[in-house]
C-alpha cells in the first residue's frame, strides 16, 4: 500500500439483536474519517434462524453498498452468559460468511485486544474506549452514536493501526 492509497475498513461489532458496524475511510497521511455508521436491528419476536438470515440479508446489502477492503469483527467474550456468547458466535458465523461470500478480506480481535490496542489497557472499560474513540475521529454531531457503532468504530479503529495506518 503506498502512501496515497485508501483504505476502507468495515468495523462489526457482532450481536444477534443489533450489530453495530462503521466504514473509516484510512490512509498512512491522514486521520480517520466515519464515512459510515450504524445498527443492524432483528426482531425479538422472530425465530432464530430467520434472525440469522436477516444478519446475513444485511450485512450483504452493506458490503456490497459500501465496498469495503476489509472488515474487522470482533471475537466473541465469553463472560458469565455462555447462551448469550453461544447465540452471538452463531451471528459472528453469518457475518462472517457473508464478508466471505463477497470475497471481502476479514480479520477478527478479541475484545481484550481492541481494548488494549485503544487505551493502553486490556481491561480498559466502554467509557475509556468510547473516549479513546472520540480522540481518534471526528464523529456526526447530528446524531446519537450508539455503543454497538462506538465498537465497530474501535475495531475498525484497531484494525487500521495494526495495518499500519495513521490514527492521527
Amino acid at each position: 500500500m503506498n502512501e496515497q492509497e485508501i483504505l476502507k475498513i468495515l468495523g462489526i461489532d457482532p450481536g444477534y439483536e443489533r450489530i453495530g458496524y462503521a466504514l473509516l475511510e484510512v490512509s498512512r497521511v491522514s486521520s480517520p474519517k466515519v464515512i459510515a455508521s450504524g445498527t443492524i436491528k432483528t426482531d425479538s419476536k422472530d425465530s432464530f434462524a430467520n434472525r440469522l438470515r436477516v444478519i446475513y440479508t444485511e450485512v450483504r446489502k452493506l458490503i456490497r453498498k459500501l465496498k469495503p477492503n476489509g472488515i474487522a469483527i470482533e471475537q466473541v467474550f465469553q463472560g458469565k452468559n455462555v447462551k448469550t456468547a453461544v447465540l452471538v458466535a452463531h451471528a459472528r458465523g453469518v457475518i462472517i460468511l457473508a464478508g466471505q461470500a463477497l470475497k471481502v478480506p476479514i480479520s477478527e480481535y478479541p475484545p481484550r485486544v481492541v481494548k488494549f490496542e485503544l487505551h493502553g489497557s486490556g481491561n480498559a472499560k466502554k467509557e475509556q474506549i468510547r473516549y479513546m474513540v472520540t480522540q481518534l475521529v471526528e464523529l456526526p454531531k447530528d446524531r446519537m452514536i450508539l455503543d454497538d457503532e462506538y465498537d465497530a468504530i474501535a475495531i475498525a479503529l484497531v484494525h487500521a493501526k495494526i495495518v499500519g495506518m495513521s490514527l492521527g
